[in-house]
C-alpha cells in the first residue's frame, strides 16, 4: 500500500489516497476513475510529499511512549 497527498486542481483541495501501488495510482488516473470528493472534478493530480524520515531522537520518543 502506498499513500498519496493528492490536489484537486479544479477546487484546490488537498487530501490524502491510498493505493495498492504506484502503478494502480496511474492505471487510475488514466481511466478517469480519480475524482474530488468535494466538487467530483477529474482534475486530481499528486501533490508533493515529504518523506518521513526516522532519526535516533524521534525513535526514542516512539520507544518512550510505548514503554509506558
Amino acid at each position: 500500500m502506498i499513500k498519496f497527498r493528492l490536489i484537486c486542481k479544479e477546487c484546490d483541495l488537498s487530501f490524502d489516497s491510498w493505493f495498492a501501488s504506484s502503478q494502480e495510482y496511474e492505471k487510475l488516473k488514466k481511466g478517469n476513475f480519480l475524482s474530488c470528493h468535494n466538487c467530483n472534478s477529474n482534475k486530481v493530480e499528486k501533490n508533493l510529499m515529504a518523506p518521513k524520515i526516522i532519526t535516533k531522537t524521534s525513535l526514542k520518543k516512539t520507544e518512550k511512549k510505548f514503554s509506558k
